[in-house]
């Protein structure tokens, strides 16, 4: 016995109709679109679990053209895996916020769950906080809003044990920007005993910005900062892109950790970064790949991803998001069919890896999904969530409509041995099915054949077993009409063949 993975081999439909590893228990469809309200323009940047992983909050944009049109800022969408919006947060399911009028939103709000429920948010003017219902709790700064140190961005919070927190991003100094970190009381209020009246910012390059910040265990905290400078004066684009520090509690830089990362143009500047469990390894998302970076020796153990393909870093592929879920790498992102047209569309785009580099091909398509294309007014994938079970959330944006999609865990099955030199393509209509499926199979001799159904939990649900075929081509119906309606795998097996299948029961 070995374990296989179960490898998607379906009509080839392009690009446009992945949607088959959609999960259509999900809303029915395998995705949510939600309009905030009329004559808006929304975008999802940004989602997360709940604390209790019951629910999905969703963040991002609100653009409002009408006559209040001032009110554009900050929206939230709390989703209810398995009833859809709930109702009972905000107005139906849906809240937005703003500190100022016509805000603007940066490319990655951030946001702390407190164990009670309540959020707390950054956005681009400031920090709101709000109760499970999206109520803004009026304890906290003024009226449950706080703005930043004027001409300052947050892209990262941290929270301390005591209730504390700070907030890194960027401040405009002279039309450029310098790294920026503020500290406030549990209250929302500043802590002036930090730096200066709460306040430290630091000039270590141009066009500089803390993206990512995270408490390590000796106390200290590992910032993950861009911060473009050129380091060699005779050589026009060796620039220093990206930086590593570590900083302590009182905001001084610890000066024994100093890692400066030198790439070769834009593809090194840093997004997101994860920390291994043991806090030696640090994962850093760039525009084009993955970096796995060797915390006790400043240097780059791993590259996942590599997607440029020229020496100047252009690519069809574009990353945004990543996570790290069961010793898996997921990513989220854009792909365009013309990499050097910055007007472009980029699609929705996902990859699956190994932890050592290679493609998980047991997820969707060969380890890749690409959703949408070009003609169609859809933004590139703007933030991944992965389930316990293996199931793929993505958050994106499709007619200036939140979009929120849910895609099947790859599954493995334990079957027999089996010799796969004479494996062939397996032919499936109609998919979705509503009650018999029929399979098209061109085998080099007689054989043989099994055919199970599998749930998605891989419990197996029926099976046909010695089933006579022939040489040549085998038309196959399989009734399934006593399933109920969701998603399934069919499992094609013989002495010396085997292939699986997802369907969709209607």
């Amino acid at each position: 016995m070995r374990k296989i993975p179960l490898l998607i081999t379906l009509l080839s439909l392009g690009i446009k109709s992945q949607m088959q590893y959609l999960d259509a228990n999900f809303n029915t469809s395998g995705y949510i679109s939600s309009d905030y309200r009329n004559k808006s323009s929304d975008e999802l940047l940004k989602i997360r679990f709940s604390n209790d992983n019951n629910f999905i909050y969703g963040l991002g944009n609100i653009s409002i053209s009408d006559y209040k049109s001032y009110e554009s800022g900050l929206g939230i969408i709390k989703y209810n895996l398995n009833t859809g919006l709930n109702q009972s947060f905000g107005n139906f399911g849906k809240q937005h916020y703003y500190i100022d009028t016509y805000e603007n939103a940066p490319p990655n709000y951030d946001s702390y769950h407190f164990p009670n429920g309540s959020l707390l948010i950054l956005s681009s003017s400031g920090l709101y906080k709000i109760d499970n219902n999206g109520n803004l709790d009026q304890s906290f700064g003024f009226n449950g809003k706080q703005q930043l140190e004027i001409g300052c961005s947050g892209r990262k919070i941290l929270m301390l044990s005591n209730g504390s927190f700070f907030v890194f991003g960027n401040k405009q100094v002279n039309y450029d920007n310098d790294l920026y970190i503020q500290k406030f009381n549990a209250d929302g209020f500043p802590d002036d005993s930090f730096g200066n009246m709460s306040v430290k910012i630091y000039n270590l390059g141009t066009m500089e910005d803390i993206v990512d910040a995270q408490l390590l265990n000796d106390g200290k905290i590992l910032i993950t900062a861009n911060s473009k400078k050129q380091v060699n004066s005779n050589t026009y684009y060796n620039y220093r892109y990206s930086i590593l520090r570590k900083m302590n509690l009182n905001g001084d830089f610890d000066t024994t950790f100093e890692y400066n990362y030198i790439p070769y143009l834009s593809g090194g500047e840093f997004l997101k970064s994860i920390l291994s469990d043991d806090q030696n390894f640090l994962y850093v998302a760039m525009y084009d790949r993955i970096l796995k970076i060797n915390l006790q020796n400043s240097t780059i153990v791993q590259s996942y991803g590599n997607l440029s393909t020229s020496p100047f870093g252009w690519s069809n592929f574009k990353i945004a998001d990543f996570t790290i879920k069961n010793n898996k790498i997921y990513i989220a992102g854009g792909y365009s069919q013309n990499p050097y047209s910055f007007s472009d569309v980029y699609n929705n785009w996902l990859q699956c890896y190994n932890m050592d580099g290679t493609l998980d091909t047991s997820f969707a398509n060969q380890g890749s999904f690409i959703y949408f294309q070009s003609t169609e007014p859809t933004s590139s994938a703007k933030s991944i969530l992965v389930a316990d079970d293996g199931s793929v959330y993505c958050a994106t944006s499709r007619n200036s409509n939140y979009l929120l999609y849910k895609i099947l865990p790859a599954l493995t099955l334990n079957t027999s041995d089996f010799n796969y030199k004479n494996t062939q393509i397996l032919y499936i209509y109609p998919n979705p099915v509503i009650d018999t499926v029929t399979a098209n199979l061109v085998l080099e001799k007689p054989q043989k054949l099994d055919i199970q159904v599998f749930d998605l939990s891989g419990k197996l649900i029926k099976q046909f077993s010695n089933l006579s075929t022939f040489k040549g081509k085998n038309e196959i119906k399989v009734n399934l009409s006593d399933l109920p309606v969701g998603n399934y795998m069919l499992n094609f097996i013989t002495n010396e063949y085997s292939q699986s299948v997802k369907i969709i029961k209607k």
